[in-house]
């Protein structure tokens, strides 16, 4: 039922009419003007025929043909066959349930597997079909020389193909294991928005149908956590479409930063990333950063002394400062300005707490001289990538990724997969700026010593390949 579709586009009749139309010369299109899922002839009896055509399995199999025609092949225009028919005469008086994507019209209004197939497919295709890889280890099915095939056919069970319209982009995942279900991670060509929707379609079996109750339908329902690397689990025998849209745009990594707590008098800093998204057009600019309300003593942002301009996919790292004058819990709201249409003006509540210190100690600016430069004698030895971070905290962060309960951490296995701009415990400073400073790289919690200056950094982010990608190792 699904080795067919590998073969076809392989060294089957689909290709080899493809190849006599290109020796032609005459550029012609190949176009499909039908394509049936049937079976008129053999002597299997009607109790296993029916189930087998009217069933789970032409869902798959519809859609997977006409797919791999389109992105093997090239073949644009394609015509499944057909809307209406219940049934067909094939001798002896009986009749095979056969032909119509549809059950009925007016009776029950059912849809047979076969167009749910083509429904959810249609709600992936858009724009132009785009490279879809599949990468790691792709579990596979071979098929024996048997009816329909001419010679035994090896295939890949994880089937994916991809669409972009502008913004928006879409991919179709198959599963075509009969027992497993399988947990792929999907890696964006961009950063997308967290908003996005999933279609999925699947039953207990191939020979579940709509014949008699609606067995089969397609379940809708919206992610809005949606991220690259986004983990989906396909179940045996799926069919699963996620849209979604590229981010755009100028974007904060927080929305809220928490400061420790801090003795009056002395200060914490925090910092906060801001970013011009890579599927952005053009250039954006940050031409402010303030704080608008609160305690807006107790807090202190770098002032701009000219406008700073991101290019599409290009970061600013902002330390943000609190310095308590007073004990007690202390807020205030802080605002970056930009030249993002959409977003011309972003917020970030600052929040801490000032504790109040021992009169007998003593008192003043910043504890034990620390000026907020990295220390260059402090920390262990040993950089054997040579990629400016200490190979025990590089050591320690491949030990909390193979040990926490994020599976998206588990390809982080050597010293070369820690990257020095990746911010690995997600508190907003990179893992190179925690190494020069010899702090916890696991611990969102622990943060950069006082500083007397604030910086801005500017990096480049730069965002893998469109792929999909199985936890421990990567998968098509």
């Amino acid at each position: 039922l699904f080795a067919r579709a590998f073969e076809d586009t392989t060294t089957g009749s689909m290709k080899q009419t493809k190849d006599i139309m290109n020796a032609s010369g005459n550029n012609a299109e190949l176009s499909v003007y039908e394509i049936n899922f049937h079976t008129t002839y053999g002597e299997s009896p009607m109790e296993v025929r029916n189930p087998f055509v009217a069933g789970f399995g032409g869902a798959l199999a519809l859609p997977l043909y006409m797919l791999r025609y389109q992105s093997d092949l090239g073949v644009k225009a394609q015509c499944a066959f057909t809307m209406a028919q219940f049934s067909f005469p094939v001798g002896g008086g009986n009749n095979v349930r056969i032909w119509g994507l549809l059950r009925d019209i007016e009776a029950t209004g059912r849809k047979r597997p076969t167009w749910l197939g083509m429904e959810i497919a249609n709600k992936a295709i858009q724009g132009d079909l785009v490279q879809s890889s599949i990468s790691g280890i792709n579990p596979i099915r071979t098929e024996d020389h048997t009816s329909g095939l001419s010679s035994s056919v090896t295939f890949p069970l994880i089937n994916s193909f991809a669409y972009r319209d502008g913004l928006n982009r879409s991919i179709i995942l198959f599963n075509l294991s009969l027992t497993d279900s399988y947990q792929v991670a999907v890696d964006t060509p961009f950063e997308p928005s967290a908003a996005a929707t999933r279609y999925e379609l699947n039953a207990d079996s191939l020979y579940t149908t709509n014949e008699d109750a609606e067995n089969i339908k397609i379940v809708t329902s919206a992610i809005t956590d949606f991220k690259d690397l986004y983990a989906v689990t396909l179940p045996a025998h799926s069919l699963t479409v996620i849209t979604w849209t590229d981010l755009t745009g100028i974007s904060l990594s927080t929305s809220s930063v928490q400061f420790p707590s801090t003795n009056t008098g002395e200060q914490a800093i925090a910092s906060l990333l801001v970013t011009n998204a890579e599927a952005t057009p053009t250039a954006l600019t940050v031409t402010g950063l303030s704080e608008i309300s609160g305690d807006v003593s107790e807090f202190s942002t770098p002032a701009l002394t000219a406008d700073l301009d991101l290019a599409p996919g290009e970061s600013a790292e902002i330390e943000v400062m609190f310095t308590p004058q007073t004990a007690g819990e202390k807020s205030a709201l802080f605002q970056v300005t930009s030249t993002d249409p959409d977003r011309p003006t972003q917020n970030v509540v600052l929040e801490g707490e000032g504790l109040s210190t021992d009169t007998g100690g003593e008192t003043g600016g910043e504890t034990g001289g620390d000026t907020g430069v990295p220390d260059t004698n402090v920390g262990p030895e040993g950089d054997l990538d040579a990629d400016g971070l200490w190979d025990s905290m590089e050591q320690q962060i491949i030990a909390a990724a193979q040990s926490d309960d994020d599976l998206t951490n588990d390809w982080i296995l050597t010293l070369a997969d820690v990257l020095p701009e990746d911010d690995f415990d997600g508190d907003g400073v990179t893992n190179k700026v925690e190494s020069d400073y010899n702090i916890d790289a696991t611990d969102p919690l622990q943060k950069l010593p006082a500083a007397s200056t604030w910086a801005l950094g500017l990096l480049t982010i730069a965002l893998g390949a469109f792929t999909v990608r199985r936890y421990g190792h990567q998968l098509s």
